[in-house]
């Protein structure tokens, strides 16, 4: 096998692990974007514990998705006209705790799902989905795992035909955009070194025929 030969094998054997491993890496990142999503009932009281894993090193806050029977007019929902669209006169009142491994409170909230305790409803014109969500922060650490704890105290009638979805969710939404472009930048840089190597080897070949 020739000098370049064995090169080539080598820029191979290298760029499948390293694309391989980043592949692996943004599937991991991905996964850990949104680690937590499971079905709840916000029609009576309950509680739900989960165990949460694998987050990155980034704020993340809790959200819970309805997928409502209508579709709303997004610009509507930050007036109170339009809590009071999805709840009439209650509310549900919700409690979430979360723990680390230690026992120790990351997070505690307890209040109703309107705009007076905190809570933002957000969507898109035209879509029946919409996302209840609050900015209290959960900062996140790899490789530790916390309990999280959703207690419903009061439910609302009109909750039992949204399938509420309850979500651990990152912040921001394009906090997935440094990986996806870093991925990209690898492939270039590797396609840009296939071609640098063609070119040397090219170049070698014309050498010795002319020799």
């Amino acid at each position: 096998m020739t000098r370049f030969g064995r090169l080539w094998l080598v820029f191979a054997a290298l760029a499948i692990a390293t694309l391989g491993s980043d592949f692996a890496y943004l599937k991991w990142r991905e996964r850990s974007h949104q680690p937590l999503g499971v079905p709840i009932d916000l029609t009576r009281p309950g509680t739900y514990t989960f165990h949460l894993h694998g987050l990155a090193a980034s704020p993340y806050i809790p959200q819970i998705q309805l997928q409502l029977p209508f579709k709303p007019d997004a610009y509507n929902w930050f007036p109170d006209d339009g809590y009071r669209q999805l709840w009439a006169d209650s509310p549900p009142e919700i409690g979430i705790e979360v723990l680390d491994a230690e026992g120790r409170r990351v997070l505690s909230e307890r209040g109703t799902l309107t705009r007076s305790d905190g809570w933002i409803v957000t969507g898109s014109v035209g879509s029946s989905v919409v996302g209840v969500y609050k900015l209290s922060k959960i900062n996140g650490r790899p490789f530790d795992s916390y309990r999280v704890s959703l207690t419903v105290f009061r439910g609302s009638p009109k909750a039992a035909t949204y399938r509420p979805w309850f979500q651990i969710s990152e912040v921001p939404v394009t906090a997935l955009l440094p990986s996806v472009l870093g991925f990209y930048a690898l492939i270039a840089a590797i396609v840009l070194t296939a071609m640098i190597l063609g070119l040397l080897h090219l170049l070698s070949s014309r050498r010795k025929g002319l020799a």
